[in-house]
């Protein structure tokens, strides 16, 4: 394989991995440690958080102690208050709380919520914002 870049465009990192589950694994860790949090990036924590467990579960190997998957619950659950607290009057979610509402990003809250409730992760806000929307 010969590859060319241009040098003008600045370094050029190439890594190689076998496990397709690791891969996901490390981006899903990128996810949980991004470090802003506006709405869509705690809608999209819930989110890998919620793979996270669902992974750890269906592969039994990962989760190497009961302290990591206790600590994987107590982040959905706190990504699910966060987002909860988040919420607009009317069902609705802004970019950041206390923003006026905003369609796309009650859409995509709504969608990380659907995840949480189908994984166990009941929430009155998402009923609320089913109701918003319909």
């Amino acid at each position: 394989i010969i590859l060319n870049f241009d040098k003008d465009k600045g370094n050029v990192k190439i890594y190689a991995q076998t496990d397709i589950l690791e891969v996901l694994l490390n981006d899903i860790q990128y996810l949980i440690h991004y470090p802003y949090g506006c709405n869509e990036q705690t809608a999209s924590r819930l989110v890998a958080l919620l793979m996270n467990d669902k992974i750890q579960k269906l592969t039994d190997r990962f989760f190497v102690n009961s302290k990591a998957e206790t600590q994987n619950r107590q982040d959905i659950l706190k990504m699910v208050k966060r987002l909860e607290e988040a919420q607009n009057i009317d069902g609705s979610w802004g970019w950041w709380r206390g923003n006026s509402k905003d369609f796309w990003m009650t859409n995509y809250v709504l969608k990380a919520l659907n995840a949480a409730d189908t994984s166990g992760y009941k929430t009155e806000s998402y009923e609320i914002g089913l109701r918003f929307i319909t």
